[in-house]
């Protein structure tokens, strides 16, 4: 009985490698094709082209001539107006730093 089991093991094994191995294609080796022989007769020339004419060269333009500028004129200073006063006494001129303050402190008698 075991070697019945054996013998249709191996049958169904061999009967499954040998329709496995006919549904598998087998490769075929790449077909070559030599290569293009080259044409008789040689190709037309390329066109020669002549260098471009270099543009023509001009000497340099003088730059116009400008007008000198004229100087800024500037407003009139300010002068304040000077009066002439008459004083009887003695006049004290003030130092300016104390400009803020109603005080003759560093105070001196004008001549």
């Amino acid at each position: 009985m075991a070697l019945s089991k054996v013998l249709v093991a191996v049958m169904l094994l061999v009967s499954l490698t040998t329709v496995s191995a006919h549904l598998v294609p087998i490769p075929k080796p790449p077909v070559y094709v030599a290569p293009a022989s080259p044409p008789v007769y040689s190709p037309a020339p390329s066109p020669i082209y002549s260098p471009a004419p270099s543009p023509p060269i001009y000497a340099p333009v003088p730059s116009p001539l400008a007008a000198p500028p004229t100087p800024v004129t500037s407003p009139p200073k300010y002068v304040p107006e000077k009066r002439q006063i008459a004083v009887q006494g003695v006049v004290y001129c003030k130092s300016c730093k104390y400009t803020a303050y109603n005080t003759l402190m560093e105070a001196t008698a004008l001549p």
